[in-house]
């Protein structure tokens, strides 16, 4: 690999000694000069969007000593609860509309506009979209205020699984608000 001072380094080198360093590969330099790997500018700009990185007993002090994360996390458990029956039967009720959409897009631009358009309309009313979508709002709000208020990442919730007594929180939950919109679904470009 050629850094931006001239010399070469082996990738492999350059990645092994990044990480026995612990540091991130924007500081690390070259070590014939000690030119930086990219400029000054662009260093500062990356530690802006940089995000620290946790100490792994930090999510397990939390869930012991603070009670109001637990009673949080407690509360986004029992709306996750909830909210999987309602998923389970709207997979059901998706599922039939999907293998229609299937057969029904065989002909033209304009009848696949026009089937779209309906089966949109149908799959926004079935019954139980409305509650899966905003029970999965509520998850969302509730995950991100966690996060936002114990200063955590989305992925640290999974993390609480290797805490003793703390409840698993299903990461399937957060992406699904995404796929169940209807032009995720009938996802065609026409």
């Amino acid at each position: 690999m050629h850094l931006r001072c001239g010399h070469t380094i082996h990738t492999a080198c350059f990645l092994h000694q990044a990480y026995l360093d612990n540091i991130q590969w924007f500081r690390v330099s070259c070590e014939t000069c000690d030119t930086t790997l990219i400029g000054e500018e662009h260093i500062q700009l990356l530690q802006q969007i940089e995000y620290p990185r946790r100490d792994p007993t930090e999510l397990v002090n939390l869930w012991n000593n603070n009670e109001a994360f637990r009673e949080e996390v407690h509360n986004l458990v029992k709306d996750e609860k909830k909210v999987k029956p309602i998923m389970k039967q709207f997979k059901e009720e998706a599922a039939v509309l999907k293998r229609e959409w299937k057969e029904a897009i065989l002909t033209s631009k304009s009848y696949l506009r026009e089937q779209k358009r309906i089966f949109i309309k149908r799959y926004t009313h079935l019954p139980s979209y409305r509650k899966l979508r905003n029970g999965l709002a509520r998850i969302n709000r509730l995950s991100r205020r966690i996060l936002h208020t114990y200063d955590l990442r989305r992925w640290s919730l999974d993390d609480l699984t290797n805490v003793p007594g703390a409840p698993k929180i299903k990461r399937e939950f957060y992406r699904r608000l995404f796929r169940i919109r209807p032009m995720y679904v009938f996802g065609i470009r026409i």
